[in-house]
């Protein structure tokens, strides 16, 4: 005896969708498989996070706006794996910016310190009364400037006589005070090698157009 079809009834969701009393839904003669028909409103952490994310300029970041409607249950799982894996990786960028952004703040806070504790004698040792020193003297003068520890082997006058030997000294202080050789430093000797970088770097000029142009 052949079969009664199954009844139908409008789909709750879905106009012109009839839902069929088998586990389906019936459009034009076809049966699907269960869908979702509501979108599922952003949970409020992941919203809370791309906001926080948006605030602290972090690009490239979306959460939420999805929409579940007419997707199988399979791919609303898929989705929502996808969602909290670039929550996580979300929340890592965003910590990761905030602890780059404190150290920043705290080397800027321990380079004004040391600007305060040594700039007046870098300034006196570049300086005299306002006019460069020379480059022989602050050369056999850098020990007296430098940090505790830092590898220079301090020179006399008496071996800048020559021109070629100031030019290996000043070159050999720049194995020291040039800003890509302290990088590791505190930022207290960074502070120092920069000053002393740019007095050495200034007085070189000068030395070359007098001694060996």
């Amino acid at each position: 005896m052949p079969r009664a079809p199954p009844t139908h009834t409008r789909h709750p969701h879905l106009p012109g969708v009839w839902a069929s009393g088998r586990n389906g839904v019936r459009v034009s003669g076809h049966y699907m498989r269960p869908q979702h028909t509501q979108p599922f409103p952003p949970p409020v952490a992941q919203q809370a996070l791309a906001e926080a994310a948006a605030r602290e300029g972090i690009k490239g970041v979306r959460i939420g706006d999805r929409n579940y409607v007419g997707k199988s249950a399979a791919a609303v799982a898929g989705m929502q794996q996808r969602e909290r894996d670039l929550a996580d990786k979300t929340a890592q960028a965003l910590q990761e910016k905030r602890q780059r952004d404190q150290a920043a703040s705290d080397k800027a806070s321990a380079y004004a310190a040391a600007a305060a504790r040594h700039g007046a004698r870098l300034t006196a040792w570049a300086e005299d009364h306002g006019k460069k020193r020379a480059l022989r003297a602050l050369l056999a003068s850098l020990h007296t400037v430098l940090w505790p520890g830092a590898r220079w082997r301090a020179v006399g006058l008496g071996d800048l006589l020559q021109p070629a030997a100031v030019r290996r000294a000043y070159l050999r202080s720049m194995m020291v005070v040039h800003e890509d050789k302290v990088v590791d430093l505190p930022p207290e000797h960074q502070y120092i090698a920069n000053r002393a970088c740019e007095g050495l770097t200034e007085a070189y000029k000068i030395f070359t157009e007098a001694e060996l142009s």
